[in-house]
């Protein structure tokens, strides 16, 4: 340890002032800077001095006042009175700072100030002192002079400011940071040490009491205590938390069991997804089916519509194009009637050759004849092709009609057996259905009676909750209670009201204010605009003055003297401004009067003469205006200024009523906190006394629900066997009708593939016979091609009369032109050539028309018989999906799956017909098959979750599980399982987090525990080694007779029953932990056990979270060859005699000083009192010892000797009622010290003088 320092470099107490404390009305001043001694008479106070050293230190005040013989607490002796005041004056590494105590409402404060308690007690702040209070002296007089802090209200953290300690001063909030910045600035230590315990150990010293437990306290905070802490682990056993944990173990072991379910539902799921979506396809094909069925005989309808509509529309158009023709050769007639220019006649005759034409019209009787001939051969033609088809098609028709006969006989009889079986199926349905009737008969009364007696039960449950619901529903507060709640809201109301109105008051007198603050600041503009304009009037005044009398020294006043003509010279061009100026030092040369300036002559009458030019007369009459306007102006003004003031007064007036009111306002909302909390209290009170009542009945309440679910659960017991009974027998019956139906199923698939089998026989005949008929056809010779050349031909013939007969008009018209006019041929001639093209083009498309006709009446025929060949192959789908959709297993299977979702895949595949029902079959029986499995291993998992305790949390868990899945009741069972399932999985998601947070719990209280045993462990290593590490500090022992001091921690975490439980805890966890296959794995129930024990024994466990309980102290102290082991304070202080016993207590706890506080810098003041009763060699080796740890001693003694004094620098003398009185030397004494008494000390001992 670094024993050098210098004092601007330590920190240590060097004086306390004392203010009427222990000295009423006295300034008292205590230099104890270094080696501090107290002398005076008995019972004068130097013990009391004494005593407030372990105060600075940090000590409790309460602690080191004894309160025996009726003395006073320390307030009422130290700081008796409210200008009571102890000032600690300590120096901080160079700078001086003060600690002051003083008592705000008898409570202790503390503050820290830079300064010195000289400068803080000067005359004028002591006067100050007297008069008022020490927290109004700080707060006026010293706050305003000193740098200080806030009150610090706590001993505990005045040690944190003064000891920078680490512990207390961590944290975020405002007061924490506060006392942060205090401790940078005031502790006693740096910012990177810590002090500790310092009162303690100081206060030891003089009471002399605890001093082992004391020890004991500081070695652990000094050596142990940075090295670890004792937090018991916060436990609460909970038995139910126990069965719990237990009832998580058991059924983890279902877990495998209800994933294997989960594994079936889903695999029957996806097979009744499967089902349901062949189901609906199923259905949509019939549907598509039917709807396809009447969709084509609709078409078929619609085909022969269209073919009698595309007739009608032939017709239509032929008749058309004929008149199209007609109207189009009018028309060209009309229009080459119309030709007006003779010469275009004649070109068009010419063009037309109608030289032709007339012979040609000449010959229109062979036409005639050559059309007649071709019009009988075609109808001869016709005529016997017809009578040909007639006979074919009578043959035909013989034909079909005998097979059409053989085939309706064959299929009756068809019909008539699968419509026998499908009876005989019926028949058995309906037996089926009455023996299962008369069985549920047989069985309902059974279930009725149970029923009936849960009914009422449930009526008796229902009748006595209801009643504890009224009572509850009727806690209401009674009439007193009312009545007291009404008028407290009543006085509410009421001063709310007034609130209102005087706020109400107290907007309006604040508009009136405001209205009258702009009227007075419009007013002040007002005012403040007459005198603008007052002043300009004012500066026009003067200007004319000067003109009428020029101030002497002027320009002006030059030119008025030495040129009387100067206003109609130079005075028509000079700025007026310059007229008054008279430092412009004007001088008039000597030459004839000109009006040129600078050798430029202008003419001056062209100017207007100005203002200030004018007569003199003139200005006196305008200065006489201005004079009466400004006279005016200042009436206005003070017109203004009254104005002005009566609506300032008028405002004073409005804002004292505003203060009055808002004086009022405070006043009714202090009365409504009042009321307000009045009415709280009546509140409080009558909600407590209806919670008492509420609980009361609640337990009532719980105890009916409690009884009644034990019932519940024993109806539905009965009624569980009720329907495994029924359900077992329904599964029999129904086996022996399904084996029966199986025979009859099997005879109706032969029979309707006996039905399928003679209608593709009967199809393939017609076919046969329309082959023969069209054999037939081609054999008779008919060729549709001849017919159709001959109706060319007769077409063509008809076309060339109609033409050659056309020609008559034209040939008329040509000869009437070749008589009349010789130009009008070849007008005629170009007429006809046109009239030869419209024709032309209206026979094409007369003959495109009927090629279209034709083909498209061929198209719809095809159609027409595809589509009655499609309906054939559709009705028999229809029968096949049918016959699949009703079989038992598939309608069982469709019942469950209200909840199933389709599959896409199979809903989206392309099933034949066939396949479609082969594999509804298939998966129906599947889908029985699993579901019979599945309904057992649900029961399984039931039945072991049902046996557990109805408190435990997987009980209450599944209870809350089924009420909410089961709000309705299932009657079917297979379905309730289902939801059962359901019910499972989401109790094993639930039970997944809590699981989770079982494991959790299991492992923060596993690492909670094992982590008090690792600090248990290091605890007893810290204690076990502190022996050791003090034994260095014992070694500087400088007193011969005291030759060994052996001081030892020893650990009793040993002793305790509880360390040896977590040792078997620890070990158990540990293997669990390596063993364990998974995060998620639950420990089996015997490490639950153990747990179990464990927090059994930290509830009721000895050991505590202070470190001090856990260690005891082992003291051996060798005196002049003779051992003496210290078990108690007594032996402490009665082992030898009185002064080696005490030096011996001196030694351990100095040693112990400088581990409480390491910074050597820090100088440490020990209280001793009767520090005489020492042997003067040992005083010396004590001083050595103090001054080698840096420590000043404070003593006292009745009657010191010289020699002893020469080992203090500062010497006191406590005078009982007086004072304080220090020895100083005489030669530096000073009149003005306030400390001294103002007696001059007489020449006496050069050494001392007491003064």
């Amino acid at each position: 340890m670094d024993t050098n320092t210098t004092d601007n470099k330590q920190s240590r107490l060097t004086s306390i002032t004392l203010y009427d404390s222990i000295f009423k009305d006295k300034l008292s001043y205590i230099n104890c800077s270094h080696h501090t001694y107290f002398n005076g008479d008995n019972g004068s106070g130097k013990t009391s001095i004494l005593n407030l050293i372990p105060v600075f230190y940090g000590c409790e005040p309460g602690r080191v006042v004894t309160r025996q013989a009726g003395k006073l607490k320390f307030n009422e002796y130290y700081l008796p009175n409210p200008r009571s005041v102890i000032v600690f004056e300590y120096m901080r590494f160079g700078v001086s700072c003060c600690a002051v105590l003083y008592t705000v409402n008898g409570r202790i404060t503390y503050r820290f100030l830079k300064g010195t308690s000289q400068e803080l007690f000067t005359k004028e702040s002591v006067e100050y002192l007297k008069k008022s209070s020490a927290s109004v002296w700080l707060q006026d007089q010293v706050s305003a002079n000193f740098e200080t802090t806030n009150a610090i209200l706590t001993t505990q953290d005045y040690q944190a400011v003064l000891f920078n300690h680490r512990s207390r001063l961590r944290g975020r909030d405002a007061s924490v940071k506060r006392l942060n910045v205090y401790a940078s600035e005031y502790s006693l230590c740096s910012g990177r040490d810590e002090i500790r315990h310092l009162g303690a150990l100081t206060s030891v010293m003089l009471q002399e009491n605890n001093m082992l437990e004391s020890l004991k306290v500081m070695l652990l905070d000094s050596y142990v205590a940075d090295h670890v802490s004792i937090e018991m682990p916060k436990v609460q056993r909970d038995e139910q938390q126990v069965q719990n944990l237990k009832a998580f173990a058991r059924i983890e072991q279902q877990r495998a069991e209800l994933s294997l379910a989960l594994e079936q539902k889903e695999t029957l799921n996806l097979r009744l997804s499967r089902i349901k979506s062949l189901y609906r396809h199923g259905n949509d094909r019939l549907g598509q089916y039917e709807k396809q069925i009447l969709a084509n005989k609709q078409e078929i309808e619609a085909k022969d519509s269209e073919k009698e509509k595309l007739d009608a529309d032939f017709n239509v158009r032929l008749s058309d194009i004929q008149q199209q023709k007609t109207q189009a050769e009018i028309s060209h007639d009309g229009y080459k009637r119309q030709v007006k220019i003779l010469l275009d006649e004649k070109v068009r005759y010419e063009n037309e050759n109608l030289e032709d034409k007339v012979a040609e019209y000449a010959n229109l009787e062979m036409y005639r004849e050559q059309l007649e001939e071709k019009q009988k051969f075609y109808d001869l033609l016709s005529a016997k092709n017809k009578s040909i088809l007639k006979k074919i098609e009578e043959e035909t028709a013989t034909e079909t009609l005998g097979i059409q006969k053989k085939h309706d006989k064959a299929k009756s009889r068809i019909e008539q057996d699968i419509a026998r079986q499908k009876e005989e199926i019926n028949r058995l349905n309906l037996e089926e259905q009455t023996a299962l009737r008369r069985f549920d008969s047989e069985n309902l009364q059974r279930g009725y009676e149970i029923k009936s007696e849960q009914a009422e039960e449930n009526s008796i449950f229902n009748t006595q909750t209801q009643k504890v619901d009224l009572q509850l529903a009727a806690l209401v507060p009674d009439e007193e209670d009312r009545h007291r709640l009404d008028a407290t809201e009543q006085q509410i109301v009421a001063v709310s009201a007034l609130i209102s109105d005087h706020s109400k008051k107290q907007l309006e007198l604040n508009d009136s204010l405001h209205a009258l603050e702009k009227e007075i600041a419009r007013s002040g503009r007002d005012i403040e605009t007459l005198y603008k304009k007052k002043a300009e009037l004012s500066l026009k005044k003067e200007e004319i003055t000067n003109a009428i009398t020029p101030v002497k020294g002027s320009l002006q006043a030059l030119l008025e003297k030495d040129l009387p003509q100067w206003k109609r010279n130079i005075g028509m061009v000079i700025r007026p401004e310059l007229l008054a100026r008279r430092d412009l030092d004007p001088v008039v040369l000597d030459q004839k009067e000109k009006q040129d300036f600078y050798g430029i002559e202008i003419d001056l009458s062209a100017i207007e003469t100005p203002e200030y030019l004018q007569e003199k007369d003139e200005l006196q009459l305008k200065l006489a205006e201005i004079n009466d306007e400004i006279g005016r102006y200042e009436a206005h003004i003070e017109t203004a200024g009254k104005e002005l003031n009566k609506k300032r007064e008028e405002q004073e007036e409005l804002q004292k009523k505003l203060i009055v009111e808002q004086e009022n306002i405070a006043q009714y909302h202090r009365d409504l906190a009042g009321y307000k909390s009045q009415q709280k209290e009546i509140s409080d009170e009558i909600a407590i006394r209806l919670a008492d009542r509420k609980k009361s009945l609640e337990a009532q309440k719980a105890n009916l629900q409690r009884d009644h679910k034990k019932a519940q659960k024993e109806f539905d017991e009965r009624k569980k066997a009720l329907k495994e009974y029924v359900k077992d027998s329904h599964f029999k019956l129904t086996g022996d009708y399904s084996r029966k139906r199986a025979v009859c199923e099997s005879s109706l698939e032969v029979l309707e593939q006996n039905l399928t089998d003679e209608n593709d026989s009967f199809n393939k005949q017609l076919k046969l016979i329309e082959k023969v008929k069209a054999g037939k056809l081609k054999a008779s010779g008919i060729d549709s091609g001849e017919i159709s050349k001959a109706k060319a031909d007769l077409d063509k013939a008809s076309d060339r009369y109609s033409e050659v007969r056309a020609y008559s008009s034209e040939v008329k018209a040509y000869q009437e032109w070749l008589r009349e006019k010789w130009s009008g041929y070849d007008a005629l001639k170009s007429k006809l050539q046109t009239l030869t093209l419209d024709l032309d083009r209206i026979n094409a498309d007369l003959q495109k028309v009927t090629s279209e006709h034709l083909a498209a009446v061929s198209e719809i025929q095809k159609a027409t018989k595809a589509l009655r060949e499609r309906n054939s192959k559709l009705s028999a789908g229809i029968e096949s999906i049918k016959s699949a959709m009703g079989d038992d297993l598939v309608r069982s299977a469709i019942g469950l799956t209200e909840n199933i979702k389709a599959s896409e895949q199979e809903h989206n595949e392309a099933y034949s017909t066939a396949n479609l029902c082969t594999k509804l079959k298939t998966l129906a029986a599947e889908a029985s098959k699993i579901t019979e499995t599945l309904t057992q291993k649900i029961s399984s998992i039931v039945n072991v979750i049902d046996g557990f305790e109805l408190k435990t949390q997987i009980a209450t868990s599944w209870n809350e599980v089924k009420k909410h899945h089961f709000k309705f009741e299932i009657h079917n069972v297979t379905l309730r399982s289902f939801e059962l399932l359901e019910c499972l999985k989401q109790l094993f998601a639930m039970l997944g987090a809590e699981k989770q947070a079982a494991i959790e719990a299991i492992r923060t209280t596993a690492i909670s525990y094992q982590n008090f045993y690792e600090r248990l462990n290091i605890f007893t290593k810290a204690v076990n080694a502190v022996a050791s590490n003090f034994k260095d500090k014992l070694e500087k022992n400088p007193f011969p007779a005291i030759s060994r001091i052996d001081i030892k921690l020893v650990s009793k975490i040993s002793e305790f029953e509880l360390y040896k439980e977590l040792r078997s805890f620890v070990d158990s966890y540990s293997r669990w932990q390596q063993e364990k296959k998974s995060q998620d794995e639950l420990p089996d129930e015997s490490l639950i056990e153990i747990l179990d024990t464990v927090t059994r024994s930290l509830v009721r466990s000895d050991i505590k979270n202070s470190m001090y309980s856990l260690a005891e102290l082992h003291t051996e102290i060798v005196e002049n060859g003779r051992l003496h082991v210290i078990t108690n304070d007594n032996d402490l202080r009665n082992f030898s005699s009185y002064g080696l016993s005490k030096l011996a207590r001196i030694l351990i706890f100095c040693s112990l000083t400088r581990s409480l506080c390491t910074d050597f810098n820090v100088a440490v003041h020990w209280p001793l009192d009767e520090i005489g009763e020492f042997y003067n060699v040992n005083i010396i080796r004590l001083f050595e010892l103090m001054d080698g740890y840096n420590i000043s001693l404070c003593c006292a003694q009745p009657n010191p000797t010289s020699a002893l004094l020469n080992y203090f620098e500062s010497k006191n003398m406590v005078v009982n009622g007086v004072g304080i009185k220090q020895y100083v030397n005489p030669f530096v004494l000073n009149d003005d010290n306030p400390l001294l008494d103002g007696k001059k000390a007489t020449i006496g001992d050069p050494e001392q003088a007491l003064v």
